[in-house]
């Protein structure tokens, strides 16, 4: 409950201009945390990103371009955890069609696991 709270508190600041608006909540979102390897916290992160970026979209202007969002996907592709793998790669599918597949391929080849590589390369297509 606490995490939903809070997610709509981050979107209501996103939505106000004079709090900062999209980029300052989507700057304090992709700050990459200490510990990585906490896969709940990626995926939180991740799972916000996703809400934001149905609401605002992916552009550089407020915060969430490709290259702003790049390293917390790649993390989250390269976790142990499924639900956050999974997470990443809804986000790097909206990225795919947004960009294309030349401007995400650098994702696609940060993926560490060749299984899961070859996995994502299969779900995305040329």
């Amino acid at each position: 409950r606490l995490k939903d709270e809070t997610a709509k508190v981050l979107l209501d600041l996103a939505d106000n201009a004079n709090a900062g608006g999209t980029p300052v909540v989507a700057g304090a979102t992709l700050k990459m945390p200490k510990q990585t390897g906490v896969w709940r916290v990626i995926l939180a992160r991740l799972e916000f990103i996703d809400t934001l970026m149905d609401k605002h979209g992916s552009t550089p202007e407020n915060g969430l371009s490709l290259q702003a969002v790049s390293p917390m996907v790649t993390v989250g592709l390269n976790s142990s955890n499924n639900l956050t793998r999974a997470k990443a790669t809804t986000i790097l599918k909206r990225l795919h069609e947004l960009h294309g597949h030349q401007k995400v391929l650098p994702l696609i080849r940060g993926i560490e696991s060749d299984a899961s590589r070859r996995q994502t390369q299969e779900l995305l297509g040329p």
